[in-house]
């Protein structure tokens, strides 16, 4: 499932009050990387269940700043795991890195 993210008081309430495996997703719709990235999570979402959060640089630049965070680069991915950061990935995935991205 995709849920581009709307409000900031909506991040944390996504990441903790869901027990799938959330793939927080930074990007700009100037990216060409991101537009690929999401055409491969498209993909990859016909096979997994997880919940992908898209979070637009440009709109919420305070997620992107935090410390935990620290993005500097699009696209940039967070995977989730009840409410705890497992991994990041900087940068396009194709979708068999992708697929391994996820996997817990």
């Amino acid at each position: 499932m995709l849920k581009l993210l709307e409000r900031f008081e909506e991040f944390n309430f996504l990441l903790q009050n869901n027990s799938k495996k959330v793939l927080v997703k930074f990007f700009a719709t100037w990216c060409q990387p991101c537009q690929r990235l999401q055409e491969n999570i498209k993909r990859i979402l016909e096979e997994e269940d997880c919940l992908v959060v898209e979070v637009d640089v440009e709109k919420f630049p305070e997620l992107v700043s935090k410390y935990e965070f620290n993005v500097q680069s699009v696209p940039t991915l967070f995977l989730f795991f009840q409410g705890k950061k497992i991994r990041e990935s900087r940068g396009y995935l194709n979708t068999d890195e992708l697929k391994s991205f996820i996997k817990i």
